[in-house]
């Protein structure tokens, strides 16, 4: 990403690089017209309130923060972002959010999604835990972390993965939720495992048509695009048939996490 701004963003600094062509160019003092069109998603994230229009041949984001409205215009393809941020208060959150926003839907071009997730790493290998927010993920990955003395956290909320030279590897990125964890690594995909609370912990191995919907909703997509989603479609599909998936109802305990990894195994 070429990232043209003012704002503060110290979590990317681990991730700064000097050479290469950018598949990602984003500016936030940019000048455009706000013509909003079309409403086709409303949702509520790290940056506040957020909707997404469709203009035709570009997309527009209102950004609320509880002050002013903040706007990002972004190309289809999601290859060039500009945006004005008015809310001078929470600016740096603001910008660090739409970054985050415009690269999860960029990354699909390049078979990679960003994920919901925390991901921890054993034997280099990141095992990503996914789950609605609450569901205990960052808990579990802490337990893991107990348990074996080995492991280590990769990242606690939004981890990307990406398949190279044949194999899905998933990385370290600048946006890791409550959990200042920024680190610019990569390591193999172990297995996703899809988390709920439960009275005693069971596992249960998962392919095809449920190991997909296990995953799915955890990814960060803009799912009435239709090219957005053939393309994470084809990926998912690709992660499915090649990746261990589970499920694991669980007590937030060190014997859940014996459980999942004799399984994983």
């Amino acid at each position: 990403m070429s990232v043209q701004t003012s704002a503060s963003l110290p979590s990317f600094d681990p991730f700064v690089v000097t050479a290469g062509e950018p598949v990602l160019e984003f500016s936030d003092d940019a000048v455009f017209e706000i013509v909003p069109g079309k409403e086709i998603d409303k949702f509520s994230n790290d940056a506040g309130d957020v909707t997404l229009y469709d203009n035709g041949d570009y997309y527009l984001v209102k950004v609320l923060f509880g002050g002013p409205e903040n706007w990002m215009k972004c190309l289809k393809d999601f290859s060039t972002v500009m945006a004005i941020v008015v809310d001078k208060q929470n600016y740096d959150l603001i910008v660090s959010s739409m970054l985050r926003m415009a690269f999860s839907q960029r990354i699909i071009f390049f078979e990679g999604f960003s994920i919901h997730s925390s991901c921890v790493v054993k034997d280099g290998r990141g095992y990503l835990f996914l789950g609605k927010s609450g569901t205990g993920k960052s808990t579990h990955t802490r337990l893991w972390r107990q348990h074996f003395p080995d492991a280590w956290l990769l990242n606690d909320d939004n981890p990307a993965c990406r398949f190279v030279d044949g194999k899905l590897i998933v990385y370290g990125t600048p946006w890791s939720g409550k959990t200042k964890c920024y680190k610019n690594e990569s390591v193999p995909v172990g297995a996703f495992v899809r988390l709920s609370q439960s009275k005693q912990n069971l596992w249960n191995s998962v392919k095809g048509v449920q190991a997909w919907v296990a995953i799915f909703p955890s990814c960060a997509l803009i799912t009435r695009d239709e090219s957005l989603y053939l393309q994470s479609q084809n990926t998912l599909n690709r992660v499915v048939s090649e990746v261990r998936v589970g499920q694991l109802a669980c007590l937030p305990d060190e014997d859940a996490v014996v459980l999942c990894y004799s399984n994983i195994k």
